[in-house]
Formats: structure tokens, C-alpha cells, sequence
């Protein structure tokens, strides 16, 4: 229980006089935390369906990508008559 205390006391003085940007980053990192630790089911279940949202992005940029390049210089080869 000492050796608890003495961490939220490096903690708390650790964050004396650090600007508002910082503070917020530490914020969600200790909210990241305490889900992680508290509900290791439910944050799992977050993360993957997070994981699965940005493989589907990526996908949409991919493809996207493709059509660009697929559809590049095309008013040129192909001009309205």
C-alpha cells in the first residue's frame, strides 16, 4: 500500500507545471489505462473493433488510390466529342 502511495505522489508532482496539452495527452492515457485494467473485456473488444475500422479505411484509401490512378489523364485519351 506504501509503495502505491509513494507512485500517486511521483505522479501527481510529475504533473505540477506541465502545460494543458500535456496534461490532456496524460488524461486520456490514464483513461487508456484504467480500462485496459478494469475492463480487459470490453477494451478488447474496443480495440478490435478500432483495428477492424482502420483496415477498412486503409482499404477505402487503397481503392481510391487505384481509382485515381486507373482514371489519371483519362479527359485527355478519352475527350467529349
Amino acid at each position: 500500500m506504501k509503495a502505491s502511495l509513494d507512485l500517486q505522489k511521483t505522479i501527481i508532482h510529475g504533473l505540477q507545471g506541465l502545460p494543458d496539452s500535456s496534461l490532456r495527452e496524460i488524461a486520456e492515457y490514464i483513461f487508456f489505462i484504467r480500462q485496459k485494467a478494469l475492463s480487459p473485456d470490453r477494451f478488447h473488444q474496443q480495440l478490435e473493433e478500432m483495428m477492424v475500422a482502420q483496415g477498412l479505411l486503409t482499404l477505402e484509401m487503397s481503392e481510391a488510390a487505384h481509382l485515381e490512378e486507373e482514371f489519371n489523364g483519362y479527359q485527355s485519351l478519352y475527350p467529349k466529342e
